[in-house]
Order: C-alpha cells, then structure tokens, then sequence
C-alpha cells in the first residue's frame, strides 16, 4: 500500500495510473481491514480530514459528469460518498487520501 497524495480522486488516480498503482475498491479495503486485524495503519498527512478514498462509485447522478465514489474515515470506517466530478472537462469534488495499490 503506497500513499499517493491528498486530493481530488481524479488526481490520486492519476497519481496510481502514473506509478502502476491502483485505488483499492471498498471491498478491498475491508479484505485488508480483516487482515490487518480489523485496524488500518495509514500514513495520513497531518491537519488534513481522515478520509480515504476508494475506487468505487456512489450513487449515479442525473447531471452529466456529476457523481460520486465513495469515502471512508480511516479513525472510525464510517464510509461517505464524495464528489467526484468531471464536467465540461473540468475535474473537481472532494477531497481524501489517496492510496494505491501494485496491480
């Protein structure tokens, strides 16, 4: 597991693609919960929310490039859905830790 950075999932995404990573999906995270102990040791950087992203989709949205993926809190596993939007070619949305894993 390598941390990649804090930011939009479109960045952290690219971050992985670049490094032949990939964004671990929720259920992922859960299998390495459970093999860890049900307990996550994250590099989180400091002053920055807990949350960590993973690579699955929320809920679909009826705007066009409006959507989300879903989150968790790595304090308390609690998972949210975040923006994760690309309108018009313009990415923006949440912001959470990025982690990737090797392919």
């Amino acid at each position: 597991l390598i941390g990649l950075n804090f930011n939009i999932y479109a960045l952290s995404k690219k971050k992985a693609d670049e490094l032949g990573l990939v964004i671990p999906t929720l259920d992922e995270w859960k299998q390495l919960r459970a093999a860890s102990g049900g307990t996550l040791k994250l590099d989180l950087i400091a002053g920055k929310t807990p949350l960590v992203w993973t690579s699955t989709p929320g809920k679909p949205s009826l705007l066009p490039g409006a959507n989300t993926r879903i989150a968790f809190d790595a304090n308390t596993l609690v998972e949210v859905e975040l923006q994760d939007n690309n309108v018009l070619g313009v990415q923006s949305g949440g912001t959470a830790h990025g982690f990737g894993l090797k392919k």
